[in-house]
């Protein structure tokens, strides 16, 4: 079991959140981007993603550059960094608590008991598209065999 709850779990995946106060709306943290958080911010998206080339601001990281990131993109990149980096099969959300990635054992243990532990918003993985069916993040169109 694995949880994601502010920017700072997401540093071990290259994106090291550095301040708020960047932003002169307040809507957005300045985060340096190592190549792995580029590469993880671009599957996440679903392309190219320009970042501020340089380096780091004020991290240790080996950054590569820097991204100007919404507020709002934490809790579904979380679940992103879960399924997909993580290979965990489900991932619950709730609100004060984060993101919380596990097995399905872990996940029917959890969820016994009256009242069960576990009673928020759950994402599955899909059980139809494992294995050939999905390519990294994306899925491959089973007429077609394309994957975008």
């Amino acid at each position: 079991m694995k949880t994601i709850v502010n920017w700072m779990d997401l540093a071990p995946y290259g994106i090291i959140c550095l301040t708020g106060e960047a932003c002169a709306y307040g809507g957005r943290v300045l985060c340096d981007l190592s190549p792995c958080g580029v590469r993880l911010i671009e599957e996440f998206l679903g392309g190219t993603v320009t970042v501020r080339p340089g380096s780091n601001w004020n991290s240790d990281c080996d950054a590569c550059g820097s991204i100007m990131l919404p507020r709002t993109i934490l809790s579904d990149l979380a679940i992103f960094v879960l399924l997909v980096k993580l290979d965990f099969q489900i991932v619950g959300t709730a609100d004060g608590i984060g993101v919380v990635g596990m097995t399905e054992k872990e996940f029917a243990e959890l969820s016994k008991g009256d009242p069960p532990i576990v009673s928020f918003g759950v994402v599955y993985r899909s059980s139809a598209l494992c294995g050939k069916a999905v390519r990294r993040a994306r899925n491959i169109h089973q007429a077609t065999g394309r994957v975008s």
